[in-house]
């Protein structure tokens, strides 16, 4: 024994003729365990792999990584992977050499280092929640992740130039019960102190017999399917550059890689939707979206630039206004996630101060009829609301000046999630689309509507203002069969999901119940809109006894119209054409 002593700490004994043995198969079989490639990944480098979460003993890991059994070294040749764990399992006889033979190392700092310094494919897989979030491990539609202060591997990734790579199963945590042991209670702090104390979290977990499935250590038979997400490039830095700030960022952008419509599904939401509207259907939607995104960030743009034209007493072209607001919004857009996140969460202080003393200024005509101030008024009629708000500043003078151009410059604020949007969508229309960098449509975007929002503020703002509020509709027909298939058809459960068919056409929905619902809710739409040209009955009806044409409800009339037809065609599409 005392020769493999040396094995944990140095890269283990792996042997690839033990881990393809034939039991292994019945191993991952019993669950099943599944392995899914997302994309690519090159041998020209070395790897850091997030596993989440950690489950109670991490079966989707061993199955997956300590083993062939699933063929990872088939869907990723040339990377060397190495599955970490505490050091204490090496402490006992005989034990130890299977898990070196498997390929299963000691998960201390001289390990990890050690293995990724032994060239391109040298890869380590890390269980980054680690004993502690073993307590949380309990079958449910929600993972409680043990990461936002876990940050060692990010040190190790900087210090080697190893990219991350997160990785989730769905079902590790479905293996076993778990007595309740919500955080502060007397159970939890028992646990914390023993997990600091040993090294080990002790769960009260059950799980099935042999022959029956109500109590005993078997772990219960539930899939586990195990998706490999996207690399994240890690630059290598000298241990003085390793600074706080760096390792938070990157930090930042491992958490960003695991985000999506929520922490279950691992799917952009437009991608989501492929399960409610079909694969074909979904990449309509998704043209929308873009179309919608376009529109609005032209109208906005319109919208801002004109303010600041009014500013500059009309002597400010609005084509050099447009163009400031699309490098300003498209620098944000650069700059990354977080920053992105940053500017969104403060940007509306400044303004909601500004309408604050907009509306101390202004308070005393205040008033539910006819604007009484008749600068105002004859402001308005010139310059819409620009003019306006310059009539209401101009007694504060400059500052009133700097006031009016932080709300015109607000509109960035707004045009970078159309932006972000944009090119999140763009990828879903189809699957060459998915091959372009997602910033060269961020580009290509920004042109777009920065050509369309020159010409379209000096020849048909007002047409292309009330065709976006039309376009507006879209949303409540796409949210409410989302939501109804979720609700009625999966039942609130992720589990119901079967996310090894996202991208399969195949498989997904065939898209009739939702188009067929859509219909209904564009019926809808039509019959409660209320527009300068049209206004539908519904619309005409409620405002009967008033002095407008028409309520708009078109939104509204389309959610409860599309909220009825969607579980009937979709009952009638499960029954005959069942998926």
């Amino acid at each position: 024994m005392i020769g493999f002593r040396k094995y944990p700490k140095e890269g283990g004994h792996r042997q690839q003729w033990f881990r393809r043995l034939f039991f292994w198969h019945w191993f991952v079989n019993y669950f099943p365990i599944r392995l899914h490639k997302t994309c690519d990944l090159s041998p020209d480098c070395s790897y850091i792999f997030g596993y989440h979460p950690h489950g109670i003993n991490c079966l989707g890991g061993i199955g997956n990584f300590a083993t062939e059994a699933t063929s990872f070294e088939n869907l990723f040749p040339g990377i060397n992977l190495r599955f970490l764990v505490l050091n204490s399992n090496f402490g006992i006889p005989f034990f130890e050499i299977i898990l070196t033979m498997m390929g299963i190392c000691d998960v201390s700092k001289e390990s990890c280092n050690y293995i990724l310094k032994q060239g391109k494919g040298n890869s380590i897989m890390l269980v980054i929640g680690g004993s502690r979030e073993v307590l949380d491990a309990r079958p449910s539609c929600e993972y409680l992740l043990t990461l936002k202060n876990r940050k060692g591997f990010i040190k190790i990734a900087l210090a080697n130039g190893a990219s991350l790579v997160p990785v989730f199963s769905f079902g590790e945590n479905d293996l076993y019960e778990q007595d309740p042991n919500p955080r502060g209670s007397k159970l939890r702090k028992v646990q914390m102190f023993l997990q600091q104390k040993t090294g080990y979290a002790l769960p009260l977990f059950y799980g099935r017999r042999i022959f029956q499935s109500k109590f005993g250590l078997l772990p219960y038979r539930h899939p586990i399917d195990t998706y490999i997400g996207e690399r994240i490039k890690i630059p290598k830095l000298s241990p003085e550059h390793i600074t706080p700030e760096i390792v938070d960022e990157y930090h930042e952008k491992y958490l960003t890689g695991m985000a999506c419509f929520g922490p279950a599904s691992g799917l952009r939401t437009m991608i989501f939707s492929r399960y409610s509207w079909g694969y074909y259907s979904a990449s309509i939607m998704s043209i929308v979206n873009v179309m919608s995104a376009i529109g609005w960030a032209v109208v906005n743009s319109i919208n801002g630039a004109q303010t600041l034209r009014v500013v500059f007493n009309d002597s400010f072209p609005i084509t050099v206004g447009i163009i400031i607001i699309a490098i300003i919004t498209m620098i944000i857009s650069f700059i990354g996630y977080k920053w992105i996140h940053i500017y969104e969460l403060y940007s509306w202080i400044p303004v909601f101060i500004g309408y604050c003393i907009l509306a101390g200024v202004d308070v005393k005509y205040f008033t539910n009829s006819e604007m009484t101030n008749q600068n105002w008024k004859q402001a308005y009629e010139i310059d819409n609301v620009g003019g306006l708000l310059r009539a209401i500043l101009s007694p504060l003078r400059g500052f009133g000046k700097f006031i009016f151009i932080l709300f015109s410059l607000s509109i960035v604020a707004c045009n970078i999630p159309n932006l972000y949007s944009l090119s999140l969508s763009t990828q879903v229309i189809a699957p060459i689309f998915s091959r372009i960098p997602r910033f060269l449509y961020t580009v290509i975007g920004t042109a777009a509507y920065v050509l369309l929002a020159i010409v379209a503020a000096s020849k048909f703002n007002g047409a292309l203002t009330s065709v976006m509020g039309i376009s507006s509709y879209w949303s409540a027909i796409f949210m409410v069969i989302v939501f109804e298939d979720h609700i009625l058809f999966r039942r609130c459960s992720f589990r119901n999901y079967n996310f090894s068919i996202w991208n399969s056409s195949k498989l997904l929905p065939i898209s009739l119940a939702a188009i067929l619902s859509a219909l209904v809710g564009v019926a809808g739409i039509i019959l409660g809109m209320s527009q300068i040209w049209f206004s539908g009955p519904i619309a005409k009806a409620i405002a009967e006894d008033t002095d407008i044409e028409g309520a708009d409800i078109g939104f509204e009339a389309g959610f409860i119209f599309t909220a009825a037809a969607f579980p009937l065609f979709r009952l009638i599409e499960l029954d005959f054409i069942r998926r």
